[in-house]
């Protein structure tokens, strides 16, 4: 259900240990109008259910159609030494099949000019797909400013994903980015911290973060300066809330936490 002319979707990694089907399922009752799906496993010693089964992903484009959620982007893409950029070629055509505009691609190479490189020979893959690579920087990859996330995207003709969690954890102000980035973003991830030194970082980017208006992030003014339309993508794990209540329960729960936060501020 989209608030104003944003649409709002949900981020896979929010349950990532839901199936995908279950996972759109739930997405579409809560009332998302779009979710993120994970085509590629996060690590490559993790199988993950979608990719090479024709039967799974036909359940998952019915329960996007029965419930009418779009699939907005796809991940992930590791940018290393051991990508086949040959082998990319499935995954962007189940991607494109299930209506994705973008996919996302992290950055695992020291060398910058390698990593140009290989962004660049990913995104002319995606590009055959009618797709756009959208570098996300975070800590725990080669790419942690935004600066250096941008010549990535410039030199890929992809763009920048801005993560809330993730540029706080840069050191990045979400409240003066440069209009540049904030005005042409395709969409955002948005989910909330705190501000405490002993926050374990990890086990917060993964499994622990926050919906919006529950932490310290300067959200609200982060917010003010989206154009009035662009999508957000919620991206709130917090797996011991989703073992205690189900993933059902938890998306709607979110709902109504982005909701009203969108209400108030946007």
């Amino acid at each position: 259900m989209a608030i104003g002319q944003r649409l709002i979707g949900l981020a896979s990694l929010t349950m990532i240990p839901v199936h995908p089907v279950d996972f759109v399922e739930v997405a579409g009752e809560a009332g998302f109008d779009f979710v993120n799906l994970r085509l590629a496993a996060p690590h490559p010693r993790l199988p993950y259910p979608l990719m090479g089964n024709k039967a799974e992903l036909e359940k998952v484009q019915r329960t996007l159609d029965q419930f009418s959620v779009q699939v907005l982007d796809v991940e992930v893409i590791r940018v290393d030494d051991h990508l086949d950029i040959s082998s990319l070629h499935e995954l962007f055509s189940v991607a494109k099949t299930l209506g994705a505009q973008y996919v996302i691609a992290m950055n695992l190479l020291a060398d910058e000019a390698l990593a140009i490189q290989r962004f660049g020979a990913v995104a002319a893959v995606a590009r055959q797909y009618g797709l756009m690579v959208m570098v996300e920087p975070f800590i725990f990859s080669e790419t942690r400013s935004l600066a250096a996330a941008e010549r990535l995207a410039q030199a890929s003709g992809g763009s920048v994903l801005i993560d809330t969690l993730h540029f706080v954890r840069m050191g990045e102000d979400l409240s003066a980015l440069p209009e540049r980035i904030v005005q042409t973003a395709p969409y955002v991830q948005i989910s909330d911290g705190l501000m405490r030194s002993d926050i374990d970082l990890s086990r917060e980017a993964f499994t622990k973060r926050l919906a919006p208006g529950q932490g310290h992030f300067p959200l609200a003014a982060f917010l003010r300066t989206l154009p009035s339309n662009t999508p957000i993508s919620f991206e709130v794990p917090d797996n011991d809330r989703l073992h205690d209540i189900g993933p059902r329960r938890y998306a709607k729960e979110l709902f109504t936490a982005v909701t009203r936060f969108l209400e108030t501020n946007d």
